[in-house]
């Protein structure tokens, strides 16, 4: 029950780190483009939280069923 609870609670942050962090990709998105300039670094930016993300939930999960 804790380490299901702990699950929940793991999802319920990567959710609010999620929005918090699309709202700031967007937010340099629009940005980039006002200035005409490409959106890549956005992109980019994205792409990295991403990676990192699943990486770090990876290395929870694992110590948390461990």
């Amino acid at each position: 029950a804790i380490v299901m609870g702990k699950a929940s609670e793991l999802k319920a942050m990567e959710a609010c780190c999620d929005k918090e962090v699309d709202d700031i990709v967007n937010q340099m998105r629009a940005l980039l483009t006002q200035n005409g300039q490409s959106t890549a670094l956005a992109d980019q930016a994205m792409s990295s939280y991403k990676s990192q993300k699943s990486a770090r939930r990876a290395a929870l999960m694992s110590q948390l069923y461990g």
